[in-house]
Formats: C-alpha cells, structure tokens, sequence
C-alpha cells in the first residue's frame, strides 16, 4: 500500500485534524496527525500531532499540540467587525511572543490560516500547575519556587509591553521541576492598539473577560477604574488570586452561588487603601499575606507594578516558608454545591421534570452533548417558546482536576433548540451565529451578562444556548402580588424599556417580552435588586416583532400602573399621568399603531418627570437617566421581592 504524498499546510482542513495518519507539511517541518483529541474548549478543539524536520529519522519525531477553533468563533470572525479586530490584534501579538525566548514562556510554533480554519501550534509540556497541585503533596517553599518561574516568564512579557491578561493556576504548565506560562488568547499589546482602545472601557467596552475567580479585575467592572489604561498591574491582580489559590481550595471571595454574586465582590474589593476583608486560612502561609493583599488591592496603581515586583518579594521569603510536603485539598465548596463525586440520576431527572412534554430521549440526548463540554445535567426546567431548558453544573472532577475546558465555572441554563426538526434549520443556526450572537455580545450590560455561549452541535443536530445561572432569582410575575407605587412602575419600566432599545438599534427584536422572562437578582448585602431580561431565544429581525415588543412591554407596565396610585397624585399630575396609563393600554392592545421602542421610552420619562420632578432636572441637564431609575427602585423592590425571607412589609 503506497502512502499520500503530503499535503501542504494551506491545503489541509479541520477534518484533516480530527483524523489520524493524515500528513502535511510546512516550511521545512513535516506533520502527522494522530487523531487523538487532547480538549474540547469554548473557542477551539485541542489534538495532538508529531512533527519532524524533513530529511529527520523517523524515531526522532515531537508531538505537539495543534488548536483549530469552533465554528461558531469563525462564523463570528466572518461577520463580526470588532471580532475580526481583536482577532487581528491576536495575530500581532503572536509576532511579539514569538520574539520571546524564554525557558519560562511556552513558545508559540506557528499561526497560519489553512483552507477552512485557523491553526495553533505549541510544544506539549506537561500538567497545569492546578492539576500539579492535585497529584503528590509539594511544600510551600517549592509551591512558591514553580510560582515565581511563572512569573519569570510573566515578567518577560510585561517587559515587552505584553499583558497577558488571564493568569491562573490553569495557565502555567509544569513539566519535571520547571513551569512555564501559556494560553495567549487575551494576551494584549497595549502599544499596539489605536489610542481610543488603550483603558479598560476603550477596548472592552462593558464585556467580562477572563478568569472569573482568577483574572477579572475591579478596573474591568466598575466604570471610573475602567478608564485607567490596560497595564501589567491587571495582571498583578490575578498574581494575587492565584498565590492565594496556590494554599487553598477556598474561595477568596468568600461563599459565591453565582457569576453576578461574584462579580459585584470584585468590584467592591477585597482590599482597599490596605483595608482588607480578606478571610485567610491558616493554609496560607503568613509569609505572603502582605504580598497578596498589595496584589488585590481594588486602586490598581496601589498594587505592585508588574510581575518582577512580586516575583521579587516572593523570592525574599521563600526561604521562610516550610520545605515539608502538605499535600492540596481535594474538594471545593466555592459555587453554591460541593465539587465531591456527583452521579446525576437521569431517572430521577425525568420523574421530578415540571413539563412532561420533555422526555426520557431528550435528557439522555443533552447529557451526551453536555459532557462533551464539560457539564453535568442537574435538573430539567421545563420549556421556554417550546424549546427544553436545563439547569447543568460543570462535571466537578474536571474542574477538580484542572481539565474542565472552560474558564468560568457555574451552573448554567441550557436552552437546545432543535433544528435539525425545523425545516429553515440550517438558515437559523447562520442566522443565529452570524447575526444574533455579535448583536448580544455587543450589547451586554451590567454584572447579569446573561448569553455565556452558543454552540451548533451539527452531529445531534442542536444548538445551544449557554446563560448565566441566577440564584435565588424573583421575576416578573412576582410582582402581580404587590402594588408597586407609581416611582416603581414607571422606572422599572424605564429600565426594561432602555434594555430591549438596545437591541432594537440593532433591528433585532427580543421576541419574548413577557413577565416570566423579566428576572430580578437581589444583593442581600446590599439590600438591593438588579432586573434583567432573559428568555432570548428566538430573537428576530422582523418588524412586526419589533412592534410586538413594545406592544407586550407596554401591557406589562400598564398592569403595573395602579388606577388607585393615580387617584391619589396632587392633583397637577393627575390627569398628565391618566393620560400616560391609557396610552400604555392602548399600545398594549394594539389600538395605536405600532409605536417605537423610543416613542415608548419618552412616554416612561415623561411619567417619571410628571411624579418625581428631580427626575425632570436629570433629564434636562443630560444627566443618566437609567441610573436615576434604577435609585428609585432598586430598595424598595428589593423590599418587596425578599420581604418574606426579611420579615418586613411589602408596602411603603
């Protein structure tokens, strides 16, 4: 049997990669495939492949590692500009990495395009330093050693300008008595983006990127820190997760059921002008204490300036900390359920499942698909526009074990639409993936970014809508049990009405704007709620769901305008007010002709000007709108909302 001459390098295809013995070559390198899949990731499948130098022996060749992306992320590459940027920018950064020789920085072999995909290749080089620390017990002081490696190699690229911008535990990689840093996808070259995306807000513009628990900073929530500009002192701040992280399976910010939970912490601070809330246990040595509360410091020019910095405080008490072995703790409660052995039972699943619609084949067919990404199924929930939705949890031996694929690891709400049962199939997946998904990431707002992924599972035929779990959430109809005044009627509509215009500006509909999809999460530390829509599942370019929208968003306020509240206004605003209401019902019931999503905010201003006349003077002076909405409901929501668990009333 004679063998194929190899392929070239721009010639070869992503199914090129996923089978074994196929052969290609580049420069003066040649390639074979092995077929073996080494992960299963967010953005991109991991495999692994041997190379050797044309004319090498046979015997003498290196396996390497070889990343393709998903098609989702090229699909958003094709038709998303600010996607296509930062794609560019990665590209440029790679240039700089590869100008880096440095024993503690995992070199980048190649980025080339090949004829459907893109392709990655770097060395295999042993376990991350998370997994390490699940394997045979390491002291402190050598736990400490491979920590400040990483930040040699961390060093190296702050001292090239680089920030790499999502430092974990997960990110370096241990091979024998070395660690090296890796994983450049957020990497950044500040020096080389325009000026106008050199801060924060510039180039994230509101999107949470990272590591939750690791590498999400203050200056990438709260809106005056996002003016700083991107600097290696972002980095410093996921230098003091992970050392913190490097003694301890408990979480730095304490017990977190959700992302939103755990994003409102970071933007607090865990320390400020060396006030720290930080709980350390006694794992942590003493020693470093100091070091990572100067890390964490929420000001980022109060922390350290870089990676060098630390490394070299690190090194001055190296020698004080024990050399005796202790070994890692082997479960973690951090995220509302213990990361201890966990079986789903799918039978148990099926009799506890609220709509009987959802059989026994569906469950089985979404765990198959859930496990390639990681997740468990914990509960099914029903279905929203006819579509079965989840409750999964990531599968806690992978994140346990450092494998699970995903940087962010709580429960999500999985909605699997069918398509290969819809006769446009195909046309909705493309239109989801090339049109939806860049509209949505371009207009998430706030700590309750709710769409974490979409993933085509062309094999079941499914697509996979991935949101953020909210515990212990309120919803819209909720509030049919309370009389809400006319300040939170009016607001809270503002805020909802504001929300969905963000997408109309886009021309997409919500398609859903109903009280179930309205979700509120209460901060009970602060005695406040923040709302949110979810529910976007069958999002549409119509315009007559345009109009839909507004018609189901004005009926869902006008239910919460009280005649009686009315009754009782002076009697000036009275009639303006009256007016307002049945403007509202009108458009609710279609009387008036189709309204737009600004004709409905303008009238939701105008009641809150005719009631509350600060609001008037905000609004003339250009002041924030939405945010004067959001003071005068977020309590006393919250109050009504969460008033049993509290024991109060739930009237003013």
């Amino acid at each position: 049997m004679t063998t194929r001459p190899p392929i070239d390098l721009a010639e070869l295809h992503t199914a090129d990669i996923e089978r074994s013995d196929v052969r290609f070559t580049d420069g003066e390198y040649l390639y074979v495939t092995s077929g073996k899949q080494l992960g299963y990731g967010g953005m991109g499948n991991v495999w692994t492949l041997t190379r050797w130098r044309i004319g090498q022996p046979s015997a003498g060749g290196e396996v390497i590692v070889a990343k393709t992306y998903r098609e989702e992320f090229l699909i958003l590459l094709r038709e998303d500009e600010t996607a296509r940027r930062r794609f560019d920018h990665f590209e440029q950064v790679v240039e700089e990495l590869r100008q880096i020789d440095h024993p503690n920085v995992l070199p980048v072999l190649r980025v080339s395009p090949i004829a459907d995909n893109y392709l990655f290749l770097t060395p295999l080089a042993g376990q991350s330093l998370m997994s390490r620390l699940a394997g045979p017990a390491l002291s402190p002081r050598e736990r400490v050693r491979l920590f400040c490696q990483a930040l040699h190699g961390l060093g190296a690229l702050h001292e090239r300008g680089l920030v790499h911008r999502d430092f974990t535990l997960h990110n370096v990689l241990c091979s024998g008595d070395a660690a090296r840093l890796f994983d450049f996808d957020l990497t950044l070259a500040p020096y080389l983006l325009p000026e106008h995306e050199r801060t924060y807000d510039g180039y994230y513009r509101g999107r949470v990127a990272g590591s939750p628990e690791f590498s999400v900073a203050p200056e990438l929530l709260d809106e005056v820190l996002a003016e700083e500009p991107i600097s290696p002192r972002i980095d410093v701040y996921a230098i003091g997760t992970a050392l913190f992280a490097l003694f301890t399976e408990e979480s730095l910010y304490g017990a977190v059921p959700d992302l939103a939970t755990l994003l409102y912490r970071i933007v607090e601070g865990v320390v400020h002008r060396r006030q720290s809330r930080i709980r350390f246990p006694d794992d942590v040595p003493a020693e470093l204490r100091s070091i990572i509360e100067t890390c964490l410091e929420r000001e980022p020019r109060a922390r350290f300036a870089d990676a060098n910095e630390v490394r070299v405080e690190l090194e001055g008490v190296a020698l004080e900390l024990s050399s005796a072995e202790k070994a890692h703790g082997r479960f973690r409660v951090t995220r509302g359920y213990e990361f201890t052995e966990i079986s789903p039972d799918r039978d148990a699943i099926f009799r506890a499942r609220p709509d009987l619609s959802v059989g026994y084949e569906d469950l089985a067919r979404i765990e198959t698909v859930l496990s390639r990404h990681g997740y468990l199924l914990e509960k099914s929930l029903g279905r929203v526009k006819g579509h079965p939705i989840f409750l999964t949890l990531p599968d806690p031996q992978l994140v346990l074990q450092g494998r699970f694929p995903e940087v962010n690891t709580y429960r999500k709400i999985v909605t699997a639409i069918d398509v290969a049962a819809r006769p446009d199939g195909a046309q909705f997946v493309e239109t989801w993936l090339a049109r939806i998904h860049p509209i949505v990431n371009r207009v998430r707002q706030g700590f309750l970014t709710s769409l974490h992924k979409v993933s085509y599972e062309k094999q079941n035929g499914l697509l996979l809508l991935f949101s953020e779990y909210v515990a212990d959430p309120r919803f819209g109809t909720d509030l049919a049990e309370h009389e809400l005044t006319l300040e939170e009627a009016f607001g809270l509509g503002l805020i909802i009405a504001l929300s969905i215009a963000r997408l109309h500006a886009h021309g997409l509909a919500h398609n859903n704007v109903c009280p179930e999809a309205l979700v509120f999460k209460g901060r009970r530390e602060a005695g406040r709620v923040e709302p949110l829509f979810v529910g976007l599942v069958e999002p549409s370019f119509e315009s007559a769901a345009l109009d839909e929208d507004v018609s189901n968003l004005a009926g869902m306020i006008m239910a919460l305008v009280r005649q009686n509240r009315i009754d009782a206004l002076r009697p000036e605003a009275r009639p303006l007010v009256g007016e307002l209401r049945d403007w509202l019902a009108r458009t609710a019931s279609h009387e008036l002709q189709a309204p737009g999503i600004g004709e409905l905010i303008q009238i939701l201003e105008n009641g809150l000007a005719a009631i509350v006349p600060n609001f008037d003077l905000v609004r003339g002076q250009g002041g924030d709108v939405a945010a004067f909405a959001d003071l005068l409901v977020r309590h006393s929501l919250f109050n009504r909302l969460y008033s049993v668990e509290l024991g109060r009333s739930t009237q003013p």
